[in-house]
């Protein structure tokens, strides 16, 4: 019997090939900085995989590259809401004017994530038919 997955995301997630992910945080954190493969994004956060573990509820500074964009996109504020292994999901709580504008152009020419296929990736659907 499949586990039951309500989507609580207010934007949804597109899927990412390629994309790429640099964060840094304040000198006066635990870490500085590091890179990360970004696997989906929406306006209000995103998914990276990383092997570098991102501390939770402290804020940094969050550099996205999502092709074919040529430029990169600077978050502000981002901070980590959960971390399973090597996923990591973040919140952008900071954006310039000029990033969530870029970050809109972004979104917009993505394909988005249905929520099923997110669920299959944390296991939250058993390997039976729900049909």
């Amino acid at each position: 019997m499949p586990r039951l997955f309500i989507e609580h995301r207010i934007a949804p997630r597109g899927m990412v090939k390629g994309g790429l992910a640099s964060f840094i945080s304040p000198l006066d954190r635990e870490f500085s900085e590091g890179d990360a493969v970004l696997l989906n994004v929406s306006l209000k956060g995103c998914q990276l995989h990383s092997e570098q573990m991102l501390p939770m509820d402290q804020p940094y500074q969050l550099i996205v590259y999502v092709p074919p964009h040529p430029s990169p996109i600077l978050i502000h504020t981002a901070i980590t809401r959960w971390s399973r292994g090597y996923l990591h999901g973040i919140s952008f709580l900071d954006l310039a004017p000029s990033s969530e504008l870029k970050l809109k152009e972004v979104v917009q020419q993505i394909p988005v994530t249905p929520w099923v296929l997110s669920s299959f990736q944390f296991g939250m659907w058993s390997s039976r038919s729900f049909l």
